[in-house]
């Protein structure tokens, strides 16, 4: 999706990437066909998933950019 190509763009230009995904199997898929610099099991509609990110700070991860390709839909 849009994420994935973002995050593929972003290491072609030689950006060190961290991905997340709630689904731990998308994350494996990526991380097997990107070079990544890590992925994060976390589902941003969950506001613990997204504190505990916060973690990625402290561990001394820069960021320069918070890319958020999260999508929902309703149907009535």
């Amino acid at each position: 999706g849009i994420g994935y190509a973002t995050a593929q763009r972003f290491v072609e230009e030689g950006s060190r990437v961290v991905i997340l995904d709630k689904n731990p199997a998308a994350l494996d898929q990526a991380r097997s066909e990107l070079q990544l610099a890590g992925t994060v099991v976390a589902d941003v509609s969950n506001p613990e998933d997204v504190e505990s990110l916060s973690v990625l700070k402290h561990a001394g991860a820069a960021c320069c950019c918070w890319l958020n390709t999260m999508s929902s839909a309703s149907v009535s």
